[in-house]
Order: structure tokens, then sequence, then C-alpha cells
């Protein structure tokens, strides 16, 4: 286990495409700090990675990277040779998890270092913005962040088709979040407000500012999320037998 993990992020990181995609998030975090009106010269670093998170600009970017990991396993044939073994497969799946941990940690360090050039170049200043809820926050978007990635991950994985993982990575973004929390709620007759317990509404709605059970919240909502997809991976390699 431990030397696939290694070797994924040995993988990973060793990509030219790995280093594009930090190269692209950095140029995004630049541009919204470009003083198109008077807010952004206001903005604090922090606020431009809340920013970043709540438009999809790291998640999106982070999908591409996990499906572009995902498709060295498609491409060399390695998830049909596993000869119905669902334990590599959940190997696979926590190397990417962490794989995408890192991914995402090292792009808002990235954030941050090239917002407070960016800041000192246009106004001479930066101001980081932080407050006591800083480290919950960005931790816990990390965890978010990387279990939807891992998601990806599964659905690339189990139906062995990257452009099938990356339209699941960008359409559950936009809608199918919704729809699957929805049709819970009408389904099991929850309480309405569990719609607040998508994994899309948990990344784009977080805030510093919350308290406690906002991040408690939102930790469940990873797991939601995860088991919907994880039960969806099994039935899917057990039905279509693709391993």
């Amino acid at each position: 286990m431990l030397s696939l993990i290694k070797m994924d992020i040995y993988r990973s990181f060793k990509s030219r495409s790995t280093w594009i995609l930090f190269l692209l998030v950095i140029l995004l975090s630049v541009v919204l700090e470009i003083p198109f009106d008077d807010i952004r010269a206001t903005n604090s670093v922090m606020d431009n990675i809340i920013i970043s998170i709540q438009n999809g600009n790291i998640l999106l970017i982070g999908v591409l990277q996990i499906v572009i990991l995902s498709n060295q396993y498609v491409k060399n044939g390695y998830i049909k040779n596993l000869s119905g073994v669902l334990s590599k497969h959940n190997t696979i799946y926590l190397a990417h998890l962490v794989c995408s941990i890192l991914f995402y940690t090292i792009s808002i360090i990235f954030i941050i270092i090239s917002v407070f050039i960016a800041d000192f170049i246009l106004y001479d200043n930066a101001r980081l913005g932080a407050n006591s809820h800083t480290i919950w926050y960005i931790l816990c978007q990390i965890l978010l962040l990387s279990v939807y990635s891992m998601g990806v991950s599964c659905v690339t994985i189990a139906v062995n088709n990257t452009i099938a993982g990356l339209l699941f990575g960008f359409l559950y973004y936009m809608f199918i979040d919704s729809f699957i929390i929805y049709k819970l709620v009408e389904i099991f007759k929850l309480p309405f407000d569990f719609i607040l317990y998508g994994i899309v509404n948990a990344i784009t709605g977080l805030n510093m500012g919350q308290d406690v059970s906002q991040y408690t919240m939102a930790v469940v909502s990873s797991a939601v999320y995860f088991a919907i997809i994880f039960i969806f991976a099994r039935i899917f390699i057990y039905k279509k037998q693709i391993i």
C-alpha cells in the first residue's frame, strides 16, 4: 500500500502537467488581484483564497489533476488486470486522496506567495486577512476538495474511462450534487436543511467567520458524498465486471 502511494506521489509531482496546473492556479489567483475596481484593492490574501475556492477555480483544476493521474491506470490496463481484487482499488483511491491533499495544500501555499507578491507590486502592501478560524477553514476546505477529487478518481477508475471521469467531475460540481441531495430529501422525507450537506454547497458556502457547527457539517458533507460515490463505484465494478 505504501509503495503504491509513494509511486503515485512521485508520478504525480514529476509530471509536467501537474506543474502546469500549479501555474494556472497562480495565474488565476493573480488575475483576481488586478485592480478593475476599488474592491479588488481592499482584498486580503485570504479573500483571494476564499474566492478561488468558492468560484470553483481550485476545485476544477484539481479535478483535471486527478483525472490525469487516474489516466495512467486506465492507459496501461492496470485496472483490468486486478482480477476482482477490490482491495487494490481501495489502495488506489487512498493514494489519490493523499495526492489530492498534497496538490491542494501546495496550491494554497502558491496562492499565498503569489498574491503577496502581486499585492506588493500593485498596491505597495499586502494584507493576510487571517483570523482565529483561518486554519480550520483551510484544513476543512483541503479535506472537502481532496475528498471530491477522490470521488472523481473512484468514478474514473470504476468506469475505466478518463473522459467519463472528467465529465463527472465537472457536471457533479455544476448540478448533479444538488439534484442528488434534493432527491434524498424528497425520497426519505429528510429535513429541508439537509440540502446544505451537499459537498459542493459545503465548498462554495463555507466561510471563515462561521461557527464550529458549520465546519462539522462540511465534514459530514464530505462523508455523504464519498459514501454515494464509493457505493456507485462498487456496484458498477460488480455489475459491469470491468476488473
